[in-house]
């Protein structure tokens, strides 16, 4: 049941979408998801390297929170060790006998308060007059050499410092140093920094490609190639420091002490991808922008070999459906399916045609000679009204318009029989119609008048036996609005060119419009007759005379013929004839 209502629910919301409109919708949600995955994609790649340069600034701080434990423990006991052997300092300026003994209490009590701390690697003492007194190493002398040249520095005042500790590189290592006076004497103790890098170096997930700490002024001790933005950052940066810009060739991670002004930088260097990230995301912005355009010009190159084809096709089967059998579509298309079935629904409309007028023809061809035009020819009603008005005039014994009447009835019916032929010179329906006119003038009392504009003499020009006679004979019937005036008629007859669609040359033709002085045709009739249907006459009644006229015309011109209903401007009814002219020879005169 829940498979039915999405069902249900899924054609109500695509059902009524054309195959244009589908393609668009597909076209658009396709280039959102391009788009929502580029924009994840740099997202993720941003949000990943955020969390992994978090995660080695942790390191670095953390170690250097260690750093600052151990430097915290260092200077107690420096501190602890100078007050303790305060009485020891002042005794050796004064006797200078008993000097040896207290140089050996000091060394000693040196190496018991410093020999605990792992972290020191060297400490001495000197009096103010530059001599060494007392010294301590955790290591080889020979390794200490560099350290006691630099100590010798710093006692003749030849190194100076902005902080109390300070990161120097002293042959081929970094210490840590600090100085402490009292009384005149010096005690200076060094921490193996180097230590402290191998904590993290040889961690089974180190991070860091290059480590090194910098001096009090923010200046680099180490060998790493840093461009100048990078030297500058490492100057400037405050408690911590990321510097991951996509152009350097690492990323810096660093993190200051709290109570020294020692730093520890680390750097990783990055892959390619990594270097290059600020690129590819240019990169990835084209080839995104260039995938919409690709979209887009796929879709419009859909449109026009697809959507529209289609569109046409299903127009051109609309206008089949309204009865339209003159409609074509254009053969030529992109791609081959579309030519063979624009090609196949030509000839399918042409065949629907040709059958329609084949049956239409032989509806005819299978009618009598007097029903040959079905209801064009008179209405027995003219017979029976022609009689009625020779018994009337026999009653009152007006012998000549009795002679008058039966001479215009003799030319009637001569043309009748006449009218057989498909085809028939124009003069001959004009007479034709005058004639017509006279036994109406001796039927009624009012006016009635017909008059010809236009064209004086029309010899070459063919037109189907009735045509304007049908016409004619309407505006007779219903044209009568005042009996004073009458029934006014005129005929206007015009050679002339219909200018056909563009890039085609103009036909030659017959313009005939008809039009009389009545109320003319009621409103809701003439959309039915402009449609075709034009059973109906001017009043909406059954009038198979008009739709005898239009369906001729139809078959003998070949849907070319026009012909169009409606009122004049000053009032009453009005019908406009377009037959064309080359077509003519073609019929000929068929008896």
């Amino acid at each position: 049941m829940k498979k039915e209502k999405w069902e249900a629910w899924g054609k109500r919301l695509l059902g009524n979408l054309s195959m244009g409109r589908s393609l668009g919708i597909q076209m658009l949600v396709v280039s959102l998801i391009m788009a929502g995955l580029g924009v994840i994609s740099l997202y993720a790649n941003r949000t990943i390297e955020k969390q992994a340069n978090d995660a080695n600034l942790k390191i670095v701080s953390m170690t250097v929170e260690k750093i600052d434990e151990q430097i915290l423990t260092t200077e107690n006991q420096m501190a602890s060790y100078l007050t303790s052997r305060r009485s020891e300092l002042v005794e050796i300026e004064k006797n200078t006998l008993n000097r040896e003994y207290l140089y050996a209490i000091l060394d000693k009590e040196m190496k018991n308060s410093f020999s605990a701390n792992s972290w020191i690697q060297a400490g001495f003492l000197y009096n103010s007059a530059g001599r060494r007194m007392v010294s301590f190493r955790s290591s080889e002398y020979s390794l200490l050499a560099d350290v006691r040249d630099y100590n010798q520095r710093i006692v003749s005042g030849k190194e100076v410092f902005s902080n109390d500790w300070v990161a120097r590189k002293i042959g081929d290592k970094v210490y840590f140093v600090r100085t402490m006076r009292t009384l005149g004497y010096y005690l200076t103790v060094y921490m193996d920094g180097d230590s402290f890098l191998k904590v993290i170096e040889k961690g089974e997930n180190n991070p860091f490609d290059v480590l090194f700490f910098t001096d009090e002024n923010r200046n680099a001790i180490s060998e790493a190639a840093l461009s100048d933005e990078a030297k500058k950052r490492i100057r400037q940066f405050g408690q911590e420091l990321i510097y991951n810009a996509p152009g350097e060739t690492a990323a810096v991670i660093g993190s200051s002490s709290a109570r020294t002004g020692l730093s520890l930088i680390g750097l990783r260097y990055k892959s390619f991808l990594q270097k290059n990230i600020g690129a590819l995301q240019i990169l990835l912005a084209f080839f995104m922008i260039l995938a919409v355009a690709y979209i887009i010009g796929w879709s419009w190159f859909n449109r026009k070999t697809l959507v529209y084809p289609v569109d046409k096709l299903v127009k051109a089967m609309e206008e089949v459906e309204k009865g339209n059998l003159q409609v074509k579509v254009e053969e030529e298309a992109y791609y081959q399916e579309f030519r063979c079935l624009n090609y196949q629904f030509n000839r399918m409309v042409s065949e629907i045609e040709k059958l329609k007028i084949d049956v239409y023809e032989e509806q005819l061809n299978r009618q009598n000679s007097e029903l040959k035009f079905l209801l064009l020819q008179i209405n027995p009603h003219f017979f029976l009204n022609a009689l009625n008005i020779l018994y009337t005039l026999a009653l009152t014994r007006q012998t000549d318009k009795i002679k008058e009447l039966v001479a215009h009835l003799m030319k009637h019916s001569r043309y009748i029989l006449k009218a057989r032929s498909e085809k028939i010179g124009v003069e001959e329906e004009l007479k034709h119609i005058e004639n017509f006119i006279e036994i109406q003038r001796i039927r009624y009392t009012y006016p009635i008048q017909f008059i010809r504009e236009g064209e004086p003499e029309l010899a070459g020009c063919l037109i189907p036996p009735m045509m304007l006679y049908t016409f004619v004979e309407n505006s007779v019937k219903y044209g009568l609005v005042d009996e004073e005036e009458g029934v006014h008629i005129t005929l206007r007859v015009e050679k002339g060119q219909k200018e056909e669609e563009k890039g085609t040359e103009a036909c030659p033709g017959y313009y005939f419009r008809l039009k009389d002085c009545g109320p003319g045709y009621a409103q809701e009739v003439l959309p039915v007759l402009n449609s075709g249907d034009t059973l109906l006459d001017r009043r909406g009644e059954e009038h198979y005379g008009v739709a005898n006229v239009v369906q001729r015309l139809a078959i003998l011109y070949h849907g070319e013929a026009e012909i169009t209903f409606g009122n004049g401007s000053q009032g009453g009814a009005q019908v406009d004839i377009w037959i064309p002219g080359e077509k003519q020879g073609e019929a000929g005169m068929a008896v």
